[in-house]
């Protein structure tokens, strides 16, 4: 909301078109920016989505982007066939300064940067969480699910076994998932020792 006082919406931003749809048919090169809709202006995202909410398939439409105009004829969509699919995908609402801010120019990196922050904070906060609900021994969800077993078999040998099995299981999947990025740091190390041992 604060962010909201000094910027505008500048367009929307298509960082991808699908194959074998209508805009990647059109020829336009990615990504592009989508300035109106069929003469109504679309610099902000809800006015995206009511311009094209209304589009039927097998309409004529006429994007008009930083890149030129192109009339696209879009397609039913594969989950409604009563809606229209132009195939883009990677949607971005375009930002700038409003013209009563422009002195602050020399800021925008820091905002692009603090919303940057802001997400990761907001990613790590939510891994984080979500890591302390898995039930493995030493984190809150072992005890929860070390909890629940012993409550519905009354069998603390039981429970315990449980939970090492739970813990077991979790550890494994979590060592799975990450072994391609342990063989990408695996092979990035052996190419830096190797580097070092032709400098030496």
């Amino acid at each position: 909301p604060a962010l909201g006082m000094i910027y505008q919406g500048d367009g929307i931003i298509v960082h991808q078109v699908m194959d074998a749809y209508p805009m990647n048919a059109s020829g336009i090169a990615v990504p592009f920016t989508i300035l109106a809709v069929n003469g109504e202006e679309t610099l902000r995202t809800e006015q995206f989505v009511s311009v094209i909410s209304i589009i039927k398939p097998g309409d004529e439409v006429l994007f008009e982007t930083d890149k030129g105009e192109y009339t696209i004829v879009p397609v039913a969509h594969p989950d409604n066939a009563s809606a229209a699919f132009f195939g883009v995908a990677g949607l971005e609402q375009k930002i700038v300064l409003k013209e009563n801010y422009s002195s602050l120019e020399f800021l925008s990196g820091f905002f692009d940067w603090g919303k940057l922050l802001i997400l990761w904070v907001f990613l790590i906060s939510i891994g984080v969480g979500l890591f302390n609900l898995l039930p493995l021994g030493p984190v809150d969800g072992g005890r929860m699910f070390y909890g629940l077993v012993l409550g519905l078999t009354k069998k603390e040998a039981f429970a315990k076994k449980a939970l090492v099995a739970a813990s077991v299981f979790c550890l494994a999947l979590i060592v799975i998932n990450m072994i391609p990025w342990l063989n990408k740091l695996f092979v990035w190390l052996g190419s830096i020792f190797s580097l070092l041992i032709t400098l030496l």
